[in-house]
C-alpha cells in the first residue's frame, strides 16, 4: 500500500489534523494541551497543512511554514500503527517536494529523533534546548548540489 499526501482544505480536514497531533503529541509523547496552543482549529493560511493517507487511512500529518529564517517543517508525525513500514520516510520525501527550494528548510527535532532526520539529509545545528519539554535541537537541511556535464 503507499502513501499520498493530502493538502488540508477543509475544516473537517483540520479537524483531523488537530485530533493526529492530540494523538501523537498529547497521548503518546505527554505534552500538556497547552503546549498545543499554537494549534488554529480554523484554516490558517501562514501554514501548510497535510495530512498522510495509506489507502483511506489517516496515516499521520505534517506542516510547514515560511519564516525569516526560511521554511520550517512542523509536527511531523504518523500514529504507531502506521509506523515502522516506510511511510514515514515516503512522507517526508514528499513534504520535501512541496517545499520551495530557494531558502533554507531546517525543523526542530527531539534528540531522540536526529538520526532519523539525518537519513533525508537534515544536519543538527547548534545547541540543544527545551521544546515543550522535550530536549531538541534546530536540524537544517543540506543543500543538494546537482551536477550536470556540459
Amino acid at each position: 500500500m503507499t502513501i499520498t499526501l493530502k493538502k488540508i482544505t477543509t475544516q473537517e480536514e483540520m479537524g483531523t489534523h488537530k485530533a493526529v497531533r492530540q494523538t501523537v503529541f498529547q497521548l503518546e509523547l505527554g505534552y500538556k494541551a497547552s503546549d498545543e496552543s499554537d494549534f488554529n482549529s480554523k484554516l490558517n493560511t501562514d501554514h501548510h497543512c497535510y495530512l498522510f493517507m495509506v489507502g483511506d487511512a489517516v496515516a499521520g500529518t505534517c506542516r510547514w511554514c515560511e519564516n525569516d529564517r526560511g521554511y520550517k517543517i512542523e509536527r511531523f508525525c504518523l500514529l504507531p500503527e502506521f509506523r515502522g513500514k516506510g511511510y514515514a520516510g515516503v512522507a517526508m520525501r514528499a513534504i520535501l517536494s512541496e517545499i520551495p527550494k530557494d531558502q533554507k528548510i531546517y525543523l526542530s527535532s527531539p534528540e531522540s529523533m536526529i538520526n532519523y532526520f539525518e537519513r533525508f539529509g537534515f544536519t543538527a545545528k547548534g545547541d540543544s534546548f527545551w521544546d515543550f519539554g522535550v530536549i531538541s535541537r534546530y536540524m537544517k537541511l543540506k543543500l543538494q548540489i546537482e551536477i550536470r556535464s556540459i
